[in-house]
């Protein structure tokens, strides 16, 4: 058995390639829950950016992308930044080091599956539940520093007592564009987190029956939404799938899922 390679392609107008392989060993976290483990390498054609590769297991039910540092240690926090494989011309060094990427990643997937045999373990009522989603996506607090709208209608009346006009056209536009700050916020938490409990009912994070009602379930909730259902905030001129690409891997999205993986096990100590 060996590594296949299964999707190929470039980024940032092909000075970067990457290549996703499927690893052999298949773990269970309960019968019929099947996390299948992958890897992702990268490399710059010029040399400016060392080969890296990264643990992409994937749950088959809902094929969500699990990509999680295990501990939270100083080694497991440099892993999490990616395997460093240094550029070399020797041809035996070069097998040494993917065995050795291997390896790893290998170990990473043991590792994972042991971790989330935990969260199986862990039973979920309402105010767990509502707690565990709430420490990844906190509520919005509102901002002391901002005036209210009465602040605003108070200001431009002492500055008309006062007789001083130099600010009172800008509190006047102020007052009219003023929206309260907690509004789109809030709507947007109540939002996120109707359908945070929606995928937590959902087929996919209750096949098999076994992990429903459970942190696992609730953990796979956050990556379902991460991976298919938030969305990708892009700059002008940027390519969307590669944004999310990058996103889904290395940034914020995979830090979201990352703080979720954290936070999951803290509450199974």
């Amino acid at each position: 058995k060996q590594a296949i390679f299964d999707v190929a392609g470039s980024l940032d107008h092909g000075r970067k390639i990457f290549v996703v392989c499927k690893l052999p060993q298949i773990s269970e976290v309960v019968k019929g829950d099947e996390i299948l483990p992958y890897m992702t390498g990268m490399n710059s054609h010029d040399l400016s950016y060392a080969a890296k590769f990264w643990p992409t297991d994937i749950r088959s039910v809902c094929m969500n992308t699990l990509i999680a540092s295990i501990e939270r240690n100083k080694k497991a926090k440099r892993q999490s930044k990616g395997i460093t494989v240094k550029h070399t011309k020797n041809m035996r060094t070069r097998l040494e080091q993917g065995k050795d990427v291997i390896r790893q990643i290998v170990a990473y997937h043991e590792s994972f599956v042991t971790h989330a045999k935990l969260l199986v373990n862990k039973k979920m009522n309402d105010k767990f539940l509502r707690d565990y989603f709430d420490s990844v996506f906190p509520a919005p607090s509102e901002n002391i520093d901002q005036p209210t709208r009465d602040d605003l209608v108070r200001r431009a009346r002492e500055t008309v007592a006062r007789g001083d006009t130099t600010n009172f056209d800008l509190l006047m536009q102020q007052i009219s564009d003023y929206q309260e700050p907690s509004d789109t916020k809030e709507r947007h938490y109540k939002e996120r987190l109707s359908l945070l409990h929606t995928l937590y009912n959902s087929s996919h994070c209750n096949t098999p029956k076994a992990i429903g009602g459970t942190l696992w379930s609730a953990y796979n909730a956050v990556t379902e939404y991460v991976d298919h259902r938030s969305n990708t905030r892009l700059v002008v001129g940027a390519d969307k799938n590669e944004t999310r690409f990058n996103n889904l891997l290395f940034g914020p999205k995979a830090q979201i899922k990352q703080l979720a993986w954290d936070n999951a096990l803290a509450l199974t100590n």
